[in-house]
């Protein structure tokens, strides 16, 4: 099980992300706490915070991803709907109606590649 979640700061546009990596045998308060990863995001919105924060995750988890299925446990509604924009997204070439690529275009092109890679259903 793999838990995301993020915070920003509107203003200064910093936020940071946390992860934690769970397995059934790694189920102990002392063992958890050791788990937890954060990092600081720069020049972040809380849509790309929990894009970004995700994808690092998923980076840091390469070696176990190919190995173990992955659930991904996130609040944000960006990326739970990525799965039913995928198919828009892609056939839009990222762009808006107007003609404008849409923001986060590169991150969203980044995680669908991974997940066609890695054992991880959509959640």
């Amino acid at each position: 099980m793999l838990f995301v979640d993020g915070s920003v700061d509107p203003q200064t546009k910093v936020g940071y992300g946390t992860y934690l990596a769970v397995s059934e045998n790694t189920l102990f308060a002392d063992t958890l706490k050791r788990n937890v990863k954060t990092k600081r995001f720069n020049n972040t919105s809380s849509t790309k915070l929990e894009l970004e924060t995700l994808l690092w995750a998923l980076k840091d988890l390469d070696a176990l991803t190919n190995e173990h299925k992955i659930i991904i446990y996130t609040d944000s509604q960006n990326i739970m709907s990525l799965e039913t924009r995928r198919t828009r997204l892609e056939q839009d070439n990222y762009y808006t109606k107007c003609g404008r690529l849409i923001n986060n275009h590169e991150l969203y092109k980044k995680f669908y590649r991974i997940v066609n890679n890695l054992n991880i259903p959509y959640f």
